[in-house]
């Protein structure tokens, strides 16, 4: 198995695809300053946004979206969550436990940065096998239907080879749901793996918006 990079280093490579995009927007927007307020601009930004949408359909509606776990994760889990956190749950209440074993310094770390944490791990390991080179990070976010406050998290896969398409999970990852899970140790890593993958089996496109500093070409 290939040695694992740290919590750290995970953290800074679920940015990576963002700032493919922003730094290819920025790229267009140096020599000129636009005034994003007119109609123009508008219209532009929205014809823009419609472009990706469509691209990244056809390209989603062309590829495998075929998302693997090797059988092996269980042993590979086994492997390494030793020490106190083998007999814990893995949840927000036990995660000051959990945080010298997934690399953290600060052990107030969110379930979103555990999920990454534990996917890119795996990733690492050669455990977890996506349709082609890419990342599987963050990309939306569910909210309480009363509350309007953030309750899950929703992975996307991010295309090496791609400027528009993003395949996005069905749904997300209830953070109530994952504080409920019943397993404990390398069983609660594997599951919580799982709940992310889980939510690829029934994928959909989504496309990376124009950011803030994309500007129209000539």
């Amino acid at each position: 198995m290939k040695q694992e990079p740290s919590g750290y280093e995970l953290y800074l490579k679920r940015t990576v695809p963002e700032r493919r995009w922003d730094d290819r927007d920025r790229a267009h927007s140096n020599s000129r300053i636009v005034d994003r307020s007119t109609a123009a601009f508008r219209e532009a930004y929205y014809a823009e946004d419609s472009r990706r949408r469509q691209r990244a359909r056809e390209e989603f509606d062309a590829r495998s979206r075929e998302f693997v776990i090797d059988p092996a994760i269980d042993e590979w889990a086994r492997a390494w969550v030793v020490g106190i956190p083998a007999a814990l749950q893995l949840r927000r209440s036990t995660f000051p436990d959990w945080a010298d074993l997934l690399g953290f310094r600060n052990p107030n770390f969110s379930i979103e940065t555990t999920l990454d944490t534990l996917i890119n791990r795996a990733v690492a390991s050669d455990l977890m096998h996506f349709p082609g080179p890419g990342v599987v990070a963050t990309a939306f976010a569910s909210r309480h239907r009363y509350t309007e406050l953030t309750d899950g998290v929703g992975y996307g896969f991010y295309p090496e080879d791609t400027e528009e398409l993003i395949v996005h999970g069905s749904a997300a990852v209830r953070y109530e749901d994952f504080d409920s899970r019943p397993e404990y140790g390398p069983g609660a890593v594997v599951a919580a793996i799982r709940m992310v993958l889980d939510t690829f089996q029934q994928a959909r496109p989504g496309h990376m918006q124009p950011g803030i500093h994309w500007q129209p070409t000539d």
